[in-house]
């Protein structure tokens, strides 16, 4: 009878602790289907976070390009607007150069033969002169030779600075062209400068409202 009571305690406490096995099997089965769910839960949050950060980016890139487009379309209407105002400034000076040229020529003839006319007349003047003085000191007034030769002195520097003059007025009007020029080509750079650096500008904001988002 007693080893029938200790194989039966044995039986007992077999099945006790085969019960206490599955108890366990059962709680760790149950952890790791509440972690799994928790995990679950987890990575649904992070992919509903990742989707609607991807959205938004979309939604930024997107707003981007709209705004790249247009600074480009506007940079680009404005370039055809500068363009054709360039034409039609071009083509207006272009028929006032011809139309001014056309009268040019007569103009330029003419000064050179009033020019001509006033050399030859100065000229004159001071051959006679010359000659006045030369006679007078021949005839014995030496005085009045000594003031002929001052004035034929006086009267050849003058025709001296009269060409010189000219020739200086000839150089400033070439100068003038030059500088008109150059300020053209100035202020055709400036406008475009401003406009490279004004693009620079629109595209380094939306950089930067992109790394900020």
């Amino acid at each position: 009878a007693e080893h029938v009571r200790q194989i039966r305690k044995q039986e007992e406490d077999r099945k006790r602790r085969e019960l206490d096995e599955q108890r366990q099997q059962q709680a760790l089965l149950e952890r790791q289907k509440k972690q799994q769910l928790e995990n679950s839960e987890v990575l649904k949050k992070r992919l509903f976070e990742l989707r609607s950060r991807r959205d938004e980016l979309e939604k930024l890139r997107e707003e981007s390009i709209r705004r790249l487009r247009s600074v480009h379309n506007r940079i680009s209407l404005r370039r055809k607007e500068e363009f054709l105002y360039y034409l039609l400034a071009r083509a207006m000076w272009k028929k006032r150069y011809f139309n001014e040229k056309k009268k040019m020529p007569p103009l330029e003839g003419r000064i050179h033969h009033l020019q001509t006319d006033l050399s030859q007349t100065q000229n004159k003047t001071i051959i006679n002169m010359d000659q006045e003085s030369k006679h007078a000191a021949q005839t014995g007034f030496l005085k009045e030779a000594e003031i002929g030769s001052i004035h034929v002195e006086r009267a050849k520097i003058q025709h001296d600075i009269q060409d010189v003059r000219y020739l200086v007025d000839q150089a400033k009007l070439r100068l003038t062209t030059d500088i008109k020029l150059r300020n053209q080509a100035e202020n055709e750079c400036r406008s475009l400068r401003h406009e490279l650096n004004q693009a620079k500008m629109n595209l380094n904001h939306i950089k930067h409202k992109v790394m900020v988002r």
